[in-house]
């Protein structure tokens, strides 16, 4: 998947194994079957939030479940500021980077979620309010060192499918691979 609400979508067999994986790794080289955490929060009100986390490991699940839900629970979806400062700093000591960052960040999108829904509006107006009319929306598959013939096809399909004029590619090949690999990308 190439982002956390992929999750939630089926788009069609075989897709789900060409993801993005952890670094371009391939899904079956991975040791965590985790690869992506949906946070829900669920309010006394009824309502519920949904936050993601990419690139997700069964730890950062954890921290979640275990070291951070239990700071938000019975506090006030609103009180995203003070709930932050408490999720960072009660963490101190298992990290204030990387997975943690994450786990707090999940949970966050969720009360930013649950707020909007709360006062009926998109989260970008809470955040401000929107800064252009139109977003170039691209499609984001595929790498150099895939068949460029499919990628040429899945460019096309997603073009006539969705109306995307902009198609987004990975280099397959690094410094490593000197010039040769230049050649390939």
């Amino acid at each position: 998947a190439t982002g956390p609400t992929d999750a939630l979508f089926d788009f069609g067999e075989g897709l789900r194994s060409q993801s993005m994986c952890t670094y371009n790794m391939v899904a079956e080289a991975r040791r965590d079957p985790v690869f992506i955490v949906i946070v829900r929060v669920h309010t006394d009100d009824g309502l519920s939030g949904l936050g993601g986390i990419a690139l997700g490991s069964s730890a950062v699940a954890s921290v979640v479940e275990h070291q951070l839900a239990p700071l938000v629970e019975g506090e006030s979806p609103f009180d995203t500021e003070l709930l932050w400062e408490k999720m960072y700093r009660a963490t101190v000591n298992i990290g204030r980077t990387g997975l943690v960052l994450e786990a707090i960040s999940g949970i966050d999108i969720a009360l930013w979620d649950i707020m909007g829904k709360a006062v009926g509006q998109p989260v970008h107006n809470l955040l401000g309010g929107k800064t252009r009319s139109r977003i170039r929306a691209y499609c984001s598959a595929g790498r150099t060192i895939d068949d460029v013939e499919a990628m040429g096809r899945t460019a096309a399909d997603r073009k006539d499918r969705y109306g995307l004029t902009a198609f987004k590619m990975w280099f397959g090949y690094g410094p490593t691979d000197g010039e040769e690999g230049m050649r390939k990308n």
